[in-house]
C-alpha cells in the first residue's frame, strides 16, 4: 500500500553519490538548489544591518530565481520542476517542509481520476469553529479564523488593506500542503508566483518577503478569487480529505503559561483499529478515515514521538537524538539568535550581549538557522513596533525583552506558538520619584532581566593610583523626561561646589556614543579615571547601561536603590559592591557622598569589589545560566 508515484525533491548540490542513488531507488527526482546572490529588488527594511545573519529561507535566493527570496522562490522552483516532469500526469501535492509532514497511507487514496475530478485545486483548512469536534471549541481560542490570526495583523494590512473583513470568520488555509491535478497545481503556482513579483513592484517594503509570508499571500489570493477556476477550486474542511493539518489543533491558548499551550490532544481523533491519526469527520469505511497525510505536527511534539515509535512498522525506527554534552554529561544546546528584521541600530548593544552570552557559555553554541536550533533567542528592544517579525511557529522560544518603559509585554507575543521563557528588563514599575511601585506583570512565565557587564568594557588595570577625577556624574543635564536624574545631577553639582571640588570632578556628559552604537573610548577612559561615579536609573523603570559601565571601570558606584538585582542570582550588597542612595533623601545622599570622598580607601575597596563581583557573577554568560535555569525543564526537544 505504499506510494508508487513520483517525488520531486530539492536537495543541496553537495549531497553524496550514495544519497542520490538512494533517492533514485525510491523514485525520487532530486533537483539541486544552489544559493545565489539575491537581486536588489528583493531587499526589505533591515537588510543592511551588519549584525543580521539572514537564514536559508528568508535571506538567500536560488540560482535562476534571484528575484525571489527562497521562502517565495521555492514555489517558482516547484512550478518549474512540475513542468519538467513529463510523467507527472496524475494528482500533485506540494509540501514546503518535508520535516513537518508524513503519510499514513497512499496520499491520493480515495481521490477520483484526475481527468474526471470535479475539483482540480484543493486547500486544507486549519481547525475552525464549524469543523471542531462537538463541544470542544466553545472557547474561540481553540480554533483559527482570518480574524483571529496574525494573517490579518497590522503589518499585513499595510500591504493588502482590509480585504479580509468580509472573511473574518472563515478558516485559515494551510500553505504547507496543497493538492491538485497537474493543471490545477500549475495554475496555483503561476498565480502565486506572479503575486510575489507584483508585490516587489509596489515600492512598499511591507509587501516584501519576509514581512509578508507565502501563507499571507495565499489567504489573500484565495479569498479574493484570484486563483481562477472558481467552480474547480475548493477548500477541505479540517477533519476531512487526504490532508489533515494538526498545527493549531495541538495548541490550547486557554492555558496561561505559553510553554504549556502546545501538545494538546483533545481535538485529535485516532482510528480505533489501527491507532493511527484519523479524520474525525470521516466515517468508518471511508478511504480518508485514517488521514492519508498528516501535516503541521510540530505543535504536537510532546506526544508525537511516542506515537511514531508505537507505529515503527509504518514509520521506521526513530533514531536516538544525538547532541553534544559537557564533560559533566550536561546537554549543550544549539541556540539561534532570531533576526526580527529590525534596523541596524535597534538593540545593537543588546545583541552584542546576547551573542557573547550564548557564544561563550559552556552549555550553548550558536547556529545560523532556526532549523538547526534547540532554542530560539529573540532579542527585542521596540515591543511596540510593527516592523519586528516574531519567531512564529517555532518551538522553545526565549524572549529577551529589553524595551524601555514599564509597559505590557510585547504586542506580538501572542503570535508565538511556544514560549519557554519571557525575560523583561523593564520588569519593575517606579513612581515619579523613582521609587518601586510594583512588578510590570504577574505572569508566571515572565522573569526579571538585567543588563550585565560585557568583555568590551573589561579593563585589566583598575588601580586607583593615577585616577584624577574625584567624582563623576555623566547623566545628561536638563533631562525633561527624567526629573529624578535631573535632580541627582543638581545634587551632585551643588555638593561639588559646596566642597570646593570643581577642579577634581565632572558633572555632565563626556565623549560620544549611544545605546545604538559601540562604546566611546573617551567616555570609557573618563570612567576609568574616576574614583566615585554617581548614576541613576530611568524614571519609570529600572535598568540601563550606565550602571554596568560604571561598575566595570573599577570606580565606586553610587546608584539609586533598585529591586531587580534582588530578584536575580547574586544580588549586590550595599556598602560592599556598590552604594545605594534614596533619591528622595537629599541629606542621605550628601552624607554618603561626603563619607566616601573623605574615606578613599573604603571607596576603593568597594569599587574593586564591585568590579570583581561583576566579572564573577554578572557577565553575559551568567545571564545565560539564569535563563537556562528558568527554561530547561520546559524545553521540547527531539
Amino acid at each position: 500500500g505504499g506510494f508508487d508515484g513520483r517525488i520531486l525533491l530539492g536537495v543541496h548540490p553537495s549531497i553524496s553519490a550514495e544519497e542520490r542513488a538512494y533517492l533514485q531507488s525510491q523514485n525520487v527526482t532530486s533537483h539541486s538548489v544552489e544559493f545565489a546572490e539575491c537581486d536588489p529588488t528583493t531587499k526589505a527594511t533591515g537588510d543592511d544591518n551588519p549584525q543580521r545573519k539572514l537564514d536559508a529561507l528568508w535571506g538567500k535566493c536560488a540560482r535562476g530565481v534571484e528575484d525571489l527570496r527562497l521562502q517565495w522562490g521555492r514555489h517558482e522552483l516547484f512550478r518549474r520542476w512540475l513542468r519538467a516532469c513529463e510523467g507527472c500526469t496524475g494528482w500533485v501535492m506540494t509540501s514546503d517542509d518535508v520535516r513537518d509532514v508524513f503519510s499514513q497511507s497512499h496520499p491520493f487514496a480515495g481521490l477520483p481520476s484526475p481527468g474526471g475530478a470535479r475539483y482540480d485545486l484543493m486547500f486544507a483548512e486549519e481547525v475552525a469553529k464549524h469543523s471542531c469536534p462537538d463541544g470542544k471549541c466553545e472557547n474561540q481560542q481553540r480554533y483559527r479564523t482570518l480574524g483571529r490570526s496574525n494573517l490579518a495583523g497590522d503589518g499585513n494590512k499595510a500591504c493588502y488593506g482590509e480585504y479580509h473583513k468580509p472573511f473574518m470568520d472563515r478558516p485559515v488555509l494551510s500553505s504547507g500542503v496543497v493538492v491538485g491535478t497537474r493543471n490545477g497545481m500549475d495554475r496555483f503556482l503561476a498565480v502565486l508566483v506572479r503575486e510575489f513579483r507584483d508585490n516587489l513592484k509596489k515600492g512598499n517594503w511591507r509587501c516584501k518577503c519576509p514581512h509578508v509570508s507565502d501563507e499571507v499571500v495565499l489567504q489573500y489570493l484565495y479569498y479574493t478569487g484570484k486563483f481562477g477556476g472558481l467552480h474547480r477550486t475548493r477548500t477541505m474542511p479540517w477533519g476531512y480529505g487526504p490532508v489533515h493539518t494538526l498545527r493549531f489543533a495541538c495548541v490550547d491558548d486557554t492555558v496561561a503559561d505559553p510553554s504549556g499551550r502546545h501538545g494538546a490532544k483533545d481535538l485529535v481523533a485516532f482510528d480505533e483499529r489501527s491507532g493511527l491519526i484519523a479524520n474525525g469527520h470521516e466515517g468508518e469505511g471511508s478511504a480518508h478515515r485514517v488521514a492519508p497525510v498528516v501535516h503541521g505536527w510540530g505543535a504536537c511534539r510532546s506526544w508525537m514521538r511516542p506515537f511514531l515509535e508505537r507505529h515503527e512498522d509504518l514509520f521506521g525506527k526513530a533514531e536516538t537524538p544525538s547532541y553534544n554534552t559537557t564533560a559533566g554529561g550536561e546537554r549543550i544546546y544549539k541556540v539561534h539568535l532570531w533576526d526580527d528584521s529590525s534596523p541596524n541600530n535597534w538593540g545593537f548593544r543588546e545583541k552584542l550581549y546576547t551573542r557573547e552570552g550564548f557564544g561563550t557559555h559552556p552549555r550553548t553554541t550558536l547556529v545560523d538557522t532556526p532549523d538547526d536550533a534547540d532554542i530560539i533567542a529573540w532579542v527585542s528592544v521596540r515591543g511596540n513596533m510593527e516592523a519586528e517579525i516574531p519567531p512564529r511557529n517555532l518551538f522553545n522560544v526565549v524572549v529577551l525583552d529589553y524595551a524601555d518603559g514599564c509597559r505590557p509585554l510585547h504586542q506580538k507575543g501572542g503570535e508565538l506558538m511556544h514560549v519557554v521563557g519571557y525575560f523583561k528588563r523593564s520588569f519593575v514599575c517606579r513612581d515619579q520619584e523613582g521609587v518601586f511601585l510594583e512588578n510590570a506583570t504577574a505572569e508566571s512565565y515572565v522573569y526579571p532581566m538585567a543588563y550585565s557587564g560585557i568583555d568590551a568594557l573589561v579593563s585589566e588595570d583598575i588601580h586607583w593610583g593615577n585616577r584624577s577625577v574625584a567624582i563623576t556624574n555623566v547623566l545628561r543635564e536638563g533631562n525633561v523626561h527624567n526629573t529624578v536624574r535631573s535632580k541627582i545631577v543638581g545634587w551632585t553639582r551643588e555638593f561639588v561646589k559646596r566642597h570646593g571640588l570643581e577642579n577634581r570632578t565632572n558633572v555632565g556628559t563626556v565623549g560620544g556614543g549611544t545605546s545604538s552604537s559601540d562604546w566611546d573610548g573617551t567616555y570609557q577612559g573618563h570612567l576609568r579615571d574616576s574614583r566615585i561615579i554617581v548614576t541613576c536609573n530611568p524614571l519609570r523603570w529600572e535598568g540601563d547601561f550606565r550602571l554596568w559601565e560604571a561598575l566595570l571601570s573599577g570606580a565606586m558606584v553610587m546608584v539609586d536603590r533598585m529591586a531587580i538585582p534582588d530578584f536575580m542570582p547574586y544580588p549586590f550588597a550595599h556598602g560592599e559592591h556598590l552604594v545605594y542612595y534614596d533619591p528622595r533623601n537629599r541629606t542621605e545622599f550628601d552624607e554618603l557622598l561626603e563619607h566616601y570622598v573623605t574615606h578613599e580607601d573604603e571607596a576603593r575597596r568597594i569599587g574593586e569589589a564591585g568590579y570583581r563581583y561583576v566579572l564573577d557573577h554578572h557577565m553575559p554568560r551568567d545571564r545565560v545560566s539564569y535563563v537556562l535555569d528558568k527554561i530547561e525543564s520546559k524545553l521540547e526537544l527531539d
